[in-house]
C-alpha cells in the first residue's frame, strides 16, 4: 500500500515551530502584563486623600471623606490629626 501522506518537509517543520514559540511568547506577555496591572491596582487608596500642610509645613495626608452633623450638614478632616472638624 501507499501512503498518501507526504513526509512534512524541514521548513514545514520549522514554521510551526516558529508558530508555537510565538504563542507561548504572547501568551507569556499577556499573563505578565495582567499580573503587572493587579499590583499597581493594589497600591490604590480606599478612600481619596487629601494633602494638608501644618504649622511646620510638613505634608499630612488625611482621608478626603466627610461626616454628616445631626443637623444635615456635612464635616471634613482638618490636619494635624485628621479628626473631624466639630459640628455646627
Amino acid at each position: 500500500m501507499k501512503t498518501i501522506f507526504k513526509k512534512p518537509s524541514l521548513l514545514f517543520k520549522i514554521t510551526i515551530f516558529i508558530i508555537i514559540i510565538f504563542f507561548i511568547f504572547t501568551i507569556f506577555y499577556i499573563k505578565k502584563s495582567q499580573k503587572n496591572n493587579r499590583l499597581e491596582n493594589n497600591n490604590i487608596s480606599p478612600t481619596p486623600t487629601t494633602v494638608l500642610k501644618n504649622s511646620e509645613d510638613k505634608n499630612i495626608r488625611c482621608p478626603a471623606d466627610v461626616k454628616q452633623c445631626p443637623n444635615g450638614t456635612y464635616v471634613s478632616r482638618t490636619s494635624p490629626s485628621c479628626a473631624f472638624s466639630p459640628c455646627p
